[in-house]
């Protein structure tokens, strides 16, 4: 999945978070920031292979939930990647990562924030159909390092500003 990064839209590059779609800014408000970081993207060509690696970590569509609370912080995080991107066709991702790191548009040092799950976006073209999910009208697609198995029938949800999967 490392060759596919820059395909994908991170919720950081974006300046958002979880803790931003409950805020009194909102994550709306602070697209704009990131969005010539977004503009200057350049996506990996989608390959036979690339297509093989999403389809071996994304989970059958319908088998993921999403809670209240997730799909909330869901839909604010793509209305402002539509803000920022109007011109693009996106579509939302949760992944797991091994590793992550974040340097906002002032910041000087990465900070690490070790393993956990990421909320961004891939472009329409950069996916398969057969892996787009639409949970509540949200077209999604969740990936997992682990045996994408493991995420069926769970639901992913948030608290302390960090999304998490639950039965």
């Amino acid at each position: 999945m490392k060759a596919m990064v820059s395909a994908i839209v991170f919720a950081t590059i974006c300046s958002y978070d979880v803790a931003h779609a409950s805020s009194s800014t909102g994550s709306a408000a602070r697209a704009p920031h990131g969005a010539k970081m977004l503009d200057s993207i350049l996506q990996q060509p989608r390959t036979p292979q690339s297509d093989e690696v999403l389809r071996k970590s994304a989970p059958p569509p319908g088998a993921v939930r999403l809670s209240n609370r997730a799909l909330a912080v869901v839909k604010s995080f793509m209305h402002g990647v539509r803000r920022a991107m109007p011109e693009g066709d996106q579509i939302a991702w949760i992944g797991w990562v091994k590793d992550q790191a974040v340097k906002g548009p002032n910041d000087t040092n990465w900070r690490s924030h070790g393993a956990g799950w990421v909320l961004g976006a891939y472009s329409r073209a950069q996916v398969p159909s057969d892996i787009i999910d639409t949970v509540h009208g949200v077209e999604i697609v969740f990936t997992t390092n682990d045996d994408p198995s493991s995420l069926t029938g769970k639901t992913i949800d948030v608290a302390n500003h960090k999304f998490f999967v639950r039965d």
